[in-house]
């Protein structure tokens, strides 16, 4: 190596890890292969932005709440069981769609079931 006179070298030395840290290793290589983490965080963050949503009387910023009508608000209250109930279903970023596909299914089928039993 060169030798630079005002530097410093720093020599960084890999070893294979065995044992049962080795096996998790392994698991965690095998998961990062498998599962798509930029689209984990992304759903997350989209998942949350749900529930922030379904908090607010009409769709924007901070600026939009406050300007927000009476009949907004009106709106806003019968509706928010409904909002919130609807954003425990995952945003389509997880399992390619299927699993926001998969769980709406089931939701709308229960909420057409109870609908269904209290009108007979």
């Amino acid at each position: 190596p060169v030798v630079v006179q005002d530097s410093a070298t720093c020599v960084v030395t890999l070893h294979e890890i065995s044992g049962s840290a080795g096996v998790a290793v392994a698991i965690a290589r095998k998961l990062d292969g498998a599962v798509n983490m930029d689209a984990v965080v992304e759903g997350n963050m989209l998942w949350k932005d749900q529930f922030v949503m379904a908090f607010r009387p009409v769709e924007g910023d901070d600026d939009d709440v406050n300007e927000a009508t009476v009949a907004d608000w009106a709106v806003h209250f019968v509706a928010l069981p409904w909002k919130v109930f609807f954003a425990f279903i995952p945003p389509p970023s997880y399992c390619g769609g299927w699993l926001c596909f998969c769980i709406a299914l089931v939701f709308i089928g229960g909420v057409t079931a109870v609908i269904g039993d209290l009108a007979a």
